[in-house]
């Protein structure tokens, strides 16, 4: 059997003040996972086939912003999923923040395990 190593990193755009090496960063990763807003514009520059979970708080299914990154994702050779956040971990269930919410860590792991399984082994 081949054993295959992945590295995990946690990306904040703070870390990395300039659009250069933030556009490195993504131009190596194989998934990335982010809520949804414009530091997913990045995703523009991810290998081709690599995967983008967007994380999506159900109060901006109804705005029409939801499918901008399914978008770039199609023009950009790579996969796109959409997690919708649901409102019980939304913490300001009348607004449409991208900070509110609490990340459904089980089906990220979940998601990113059958993702590794099936498109990386």
């Amino acid at each position: 059997t081949t054993k295959s190593c992945f590295e995990v990193k946690v990306f904040f755009s703070e870390d990395h003040p300039s659009i250069c090496s933030q556009i490195q960063e993504f131009s190596r990763a194989d998934i990335v996972i982010g809520a949804h807003g414009a530091g997913l514009s990045l995703s523009a520059f991810l290998p081709s086939n690599a995967w983008v979970l967007e994380l999506l708080p159900a109060t901006m299914l109804k705005t029409p912003v939801p499918h901008l990154f399914q978008r770039v994702a199609h023009a950009s050779s790579i996969r796109h999923r959409t997690m919708v956040i649901p409102f019980p971990l939304i913490r300001q269930p009348d607004g449409c923040s991208l900070d509110c919410f609490l990340a459904p860590v089980d089906q990220i792991v979940a998601w990113v395990q059958e993702t590794l399984l099936q498109h990386f082994a």
